[in-house]
């Protein structure tokens, strides 16, 4: 019985054996595949458009003795501009409130904090969708020193047709790059592999706070809007034979 026993461990021992060494075997015969060749290029492009509307950004501010006093007289101001610019043609839901703080100011007065005034500022962004209209817009927000100019840009409207451009541009420029890359390394330039972009608009000029009433007063003789550029980054991978 025991030698019985002992002859099938063996032959148990020498099965498992067996399919321990197939397995490596057929492991071993399995052979790793060669990497994919390829030239991988980057490239930009670009385009310009002509700005159709703009952005005006205006901060009206009021300062009173007492909180409530100067948020009142804060929204009897900023009515009165938002009206003067809605009659210019500008709709009321292009005019939004981008920031609003009302708080005191202090001031120190022989090494003393003390309570200068209580202090309202509400900042408007308007979206000017005619372009002929920004220079109105811009002395309409400001009609006096309660109000200052913040920022004002330009901007277009529908972006596609520059954007495809670019994107044209941008791919155009990565084939012949790689092309050139391939006829260097004395390899064929083989089909795309993948191709992907991102796209970035430059700052349109822009005035900042220092600009108030002397620009808008400025603005009935024109302002220069300049060209959007869009911008657009081309990754492309070739296959090389």
């Amino acid at each position: 019985m025991g030698k019985t026993m002992q002859g099938t461990r063996k032959k148990i021992a020498l099965g498992l054996g067996c399919i321990l060494t197939i397995g490596a075997l057929a492991g071993c015969g399995t052979s790793a595949g060669t990497a994919e060749r390829t030239i991988v290029v980057s490239a930009t492009g670009q385009a310009s458009a002509s700005p159709d509307m703009g952005y005006v950004t205006y901060q009206v501010v009021t300062e009173s003795s007492g909180a409530q006093d100067a948020q009142q007289r804060n929204q009897e101001k900023s009515a009165a501009i938002a009206q003067a610019i809605i009659a210019l043609g500008v709709e009321e839901k292009d005019l939004v409130t981008v920031d609003y703080h009302l708080g005191p100011d202090y001031q120190y007065v022989n090494n003393k904090q003390t309570l200068r005034a209580y202090v309202c500022r509400n900042t408007v962004t308007v979206t000017v969708r005619e372009i002929d209209k920004m220079g109105a817009v811009m002395e309409a927000a400001v009609p006096d020193n309660g109000s200052q100019l913040q920022s004002v840009s330009f901007d277009v409207s529908d972006k596609t047709a520059a954007y495809t451009a670019a994107l044209g541009d941008g791919a155009a420029k990565a084939k012949s790059k790689a092309e050139a890359m391939a006829a260097a390394g004395g390899v064929t330039l083989g089909e795309v592999v993948t191709l992907t972009d991102s796209v970035s608009y430059d700052p349109y000029p822009i005035y900042g706070a220092t600009a108030k009433q002397e620009l808008a007063a400025d603005t009935a003789a024109g302002i220069s809007a300049g060209d959007l550029t869009v911008t657009v980054q081309v990754s492309a991978v070739y296959r090389i034979r």
